[in-house]
């Protein structure tokens, strides 16, 4: 189980709503019960989900694994920025930005050479629903993440 908190962070100009893991567990269980154990492990996982230690988290990811199942079970109680930058919480490596330049006719081709990359060096920060604000105003905003690569083609106007 890992619980999380919300905050920002400002990379190459470019400020995001992220989320900073606080507390991670892994622990061995054994469930029994009449129920399937699909069931089994969908009720493990929102038990545990509602743990008095994880009360103070703003976001908390349950997985629960059995051989052949994985469950995975996420709940935000504490926060709602509801922009979804990644489909899950994922753990954010480096963010590209990608300047708004000579787009002639809404046609971009996006090449390597073309990105400035920021390395993230904290290793808790993870990116799921969020924002994504620049005064600069980019063309792309790369998000590198542990398990997926996503481009935002929009960032708000900074505050």
């Amino acid at each position: 189980m890992k619980g999380f908190k919300a905050d920002t962070i400002e990379v190459g100009g470019v400020r995001l709503g992220v989320l900073r893991r606080v507390s991670e567990e892994w622990r061995e269980a054994s469930l029994k019960g009449v129920r399937s154990p699909l069931d089994a492990l969908i009720n493990y996982a929102s038990r545990i989900s509602k743990e008095k230690k994880l009360r103070d988290a703003d976001y908390v990811e349950v997985t629960v694994e059995a051989p052949g199942l994985v469950v995975t079970h996420g709940g935000n109680p504490g926060y709602e920025w509801g922009e979804a930058l990644c489909f899950k919480p994922s753990r954010l490596l480096r963010v590209g930005i990608v300047e708004a330049g000579d787009e002639a006719a809404g046609k971009y081709e996006l090449k390597e050479d073309n990105i400035n990359w920021y390395n993230v060096k904290d290793e808790d920060v993870y990116v799921f629903e969020g924002f994504c604000e620049s005064e600069k105003n980019p063309l792309l905003v790369i998000l590198e993440c542990e398990d997926e690569r996503r481009i935002l083609t929009q960032c708000k106007p900074g505050s």
